[in-house]
């Protein structure tokens, strides 16, 4: 900050001779060491001396010279209402809107990845988090820095309207607009400088040894040998529950017209895959068989997949039922990999992946559909739920078509919500709860009686083509963006 001050003292004096110009700012410079010594800091300086232009144009007077014009001089009054009726509204809304979006998706994103370290169990995994959190602080600092733009041009213009109109704009009210910016809150106190520039350099600092890391770890240690997997069992007499649990890989459910369980893939050679069909009671049709998988990597094996760089080979697992078996729960655990069902009829669905999309396709559930997951897109694409679907990720997008239940929730940090048909106006839903912290929502076609809809930053859109089905209760709430329900109500 002195820095800066002398350097604008300077330049505002340069029509003054050279050695009377050192002498002034040789006197300005003592004033900043005198105010080091008694303890005060570079912005308490500033506030009490005049700014640098004022000094100048103080000094110049007493040598019966002007101040040279520059680009920051004052604007013309026909500028300065044509620069306000089509630059200064846009700017203002747009820096305002991308500072504001940066700093509060950059603070949500980083909770939501400090909170997913708790389930990363590999080297890669660990480097490739700490990646993300690197570009996390990364967006808040550069938020911040945009805020910094907002305010000191919000300065300037008010400046130009004081000199446009040829009044003086009071001290009191140039101090306000420099106590407004961050830089000025951070260079009040040591300790928030340093901070500062702490963060800003561990967040780049995480970048580069994160994904550099991720990179060495996935192009050293990722081996290249897959082999396949080929196992069957019988069809059990009675009903059947699957759980499965992957530390790496994808995981796919489908239907096929076959008279066996198949399960079938390819794993690298240094995981670890076991399965079982568990039946305590087999001469009892009523007891729930359990098909078990699970897939382990040693710790130190990549879990990312780098499509750009080579590496698009990853585990798979699939398990093909047969129509004529009865499936009861579907509880799936993944540490990274999509997670795919694709026409099945289930009595509970149970997923949930740290790093990985989750789809259901064509899927029919008697009770309730939950999804969650840390950083990944969730799909659902014709399914029935009986009771209640619940979707949830930190960050990333929910798509949600073609879908019936009595109970709707989805939420997301970080991402858009779209919901489209949703019920049939003869048999509508009974309530649904939209919620993201950082994305639009858009509802088409969604008949449910109940409706929550809430966004901090971003559109809510809802409309519905059959206008004879009427809303109970519908709440739309938004901090920063529009809002647009065209939707009948009671």
């Amino acid at each position: 900050m002195k820095k800066t001050f002398l350097e604008n003292l300077k330049k505002a004096l340069r029509p003054l001779p050279k050695a009377e110009r050192e002498e002034i700012l040789a006197f300005y410079q003592e004033r900043f060491t005198t105010g080091a010594d008694e303890g005060l800091t570079e912005a308490e300086i500033i506030a009490q001396l005049e700014t640098p232009e004022a000094i100048a144009a103080n000094v110049l007077e007493e040598y019966g010279l002007t101040a040279k014009k520059t680009v920051d001089g004052p604007m013309s009054g026909v500028g300065l209402i044509l620069m306000n009726l089509f630059f200064t509204w846009w700017f203002l809304l747009m820096m305002g809107t991308i500072s504001f979006s940066m700093i509060g998706a950059g603070t949500v994103s980083f909770g939501s990845v400090l909170l997913s370290f708790s389930r990363v169990s590999s080297l890669a995994g660990t480097l490739y988090t700490l990646a993300q959190l690197g570009v996390t602080m990364t967006i808040i600092f550069l938020g911040f820095l945009a805020f910094e733009g907002l305010m000191r041009f919000v300065a300037w213009l008010v400046n130009q309207h004081f000199v446009v109109f040829g009044n003086n704009q009071p001290e009191s009210l140039k101090r306000l607009w420099h106590n407004l910016t961050p830089s000025t809150w951070l260079e009040r106190f040591p300790v928030t400088r340093r901070v500062s520039q702490l963060v800003l350099g561990l967040g780049l600092l995480f970048i580069l040894v994160g994904t550099g890391g991720a990179l060495v770890v996935a192009s050293d240690f990722t081996p290249e040998t897959f082999i396949e997997i080929d196992e069957s069992y019988d069809i059990p007499e009675g009903p059947v529950g699957l759980r499965a649990s992957l530390d790496d890989g994808r995981f796919i459910v489908e239907r096929y017209d076959g008279d066996t369980i198949q399960i079938v893939g390819q794993i690298r050679d240094n995981q670890t895959f076991n399965h079982q069909l568990d039946q305590s009671f087999p001469n009892d049709p009523q007891d729930r068989g359990r098909l078990i998988i699970s897939l382990d990597s040693p710790r130190f094996v990549t879990n990312i997949n780098l499509p750009f760089f080579g590496v698009t080979t990853r585990p798979e697992i699939k398990v093909l039922l047969p129509e004529t078996v009865v499936l009861e729960e579907v509880m799936v655990r993944s540490q990274n990999g999509l997670v795919l069902l694709e026409g099945i009829d289930a009595v509970d669905v149970d997923v949930e992946t740290s790093n990985g999309s989750i789809t259901l396709v064509d899927t029919t559930v008697e009770q309730s559909i939950l999804l969650s997951s840390s950083n990944a897109t969730l799909t659902l694409n014709r399914v029935e739920a009986g009771q209640k679907i619940e979707m949830k990720t930190s960050n990333g997008r929910l798509n949600v078509r073609d879908v019936i239940a009595q109970e709707h929730r989805y939420e997301t940090s970080n991402g858009r919500v779209e919901v489209t048909n949703v019920n049939a106006p003869e048999h509508g839903g009974t309530t649904m709860t939209v919620r993201s912290s950082n994305g639009n929502l858009v509802l088409n076609n969604v008949y449910v009686y109940t409706v929550h809809l809430r966004t901090s930053n971003g559109s809510i859109e809802y409309d519905n083509e059959d206008r004879s089905f009427f809303l109970d209760f519908v709440e739309a709430i938004t901090t920063n963006g529009t809002t647009n329900v065209n939707v009948p109500r009671r």
